[in-house]
């Protein structure tokens, strides 16, 4: 993981360079509005926004492309047909990245699916936590979210804990019937969003890279039968 940090600071210091570049086109107004694009777009997600993720670091992404047009086209070294396989490289491995991300949806889909198949019948409340593409799978499955002033569970109620999830704590062993897990495999090589390679394109919650290689963990359930337990 440390590799691919560095590589992605060395790439985020020549964006701010590539957008510093206009000091040295003073009057030239389109230099300036992408410069000030690119450096507000920086701003906001380093010191606005609750957490740093993919979705505030995209806005920038038309003014860097235009840069580096700009700075190719400027380039004394330029070759014809360089341009073209560099794109076609980024478009490739662009593609590949979006399939892992449906993969890892695919994968928090089913997981969800498989919990409520596993518990989710008879007139028992089915409770979950968690956030993310999870919550919104089990409000679909009909599934009741636990907050802070709703959830008081009853003897044979069910909980449903994702493991890689955010907001997630397990209950108590006294309130514990009997448990299970289930497993479902999730993308391979690379992934967008889990912490035990660092990756968090949609939070740095998990980790400060937009995604990541490495051996991506299974997505898992914790399902817990409850029974009540009385206030103290």
């Amino acid at each position: 993981m440390v590799s691919q940090c560095i590589l992605w600071i060395f790439g985020g210091v020549l964006t701010v360079f590539l957008a510093a570049e206009v000091w040295n086109r003073p009057r030239d107004p389109e230099a300036w509005l992408l410069a000030l694009w690119v450096t507000g777009t920086f701003l906001f997600t380093a010191f606005g926004n609750w957490t740093i993720n993919g979705r505030t670091v995209l806005p920038m992404v038309p003014a860097v492309a235009i840069l580096l047009a700009r700075r190719w086209g400027r380039s004394e070294r330029h070759r014809p047909n360089a341009s073209e396989y560099c794109l076609a490289a980024c478009v490739l491995f662009a593609l590949f990245v979006a399939f892992c991300d449906y993969r890892l949806a695919v994968s928090v889909r089913l997981s969800a699916e498989e919990a409520m198949a596993r518990c989710g019948h008879g007139k028992a409340t089915v409770w979950y936590e968690g956030h993310w593409g999870f919550q919104y799978y089990m409000d679909q499955l009909g599934a009741q979210a636990v907050t802070y002033d709703n959830f008081s569970p009853r003897t044979g109620d069910w909980l449903i804990v994702p493991v890689h999830n955010c907001c997630t704590s397990e209950p108590g062993t006294k309130a514990i019937i009997r448990r299970d897990m289930v497993s479902v495999p999730g993308p391979v090589g690379l992934t967008t969003w889990h912490g035990a390679v660092g990756a968090g394109f949609y939070s740095s919650y998990f980790g400060p890279l937009p995604f990541a290689f490495g051996l991506v963990p299974a997505e898992e359930v914790h399902i817990f039968e409850l029974k009540q337990v009385p206030a103290n």
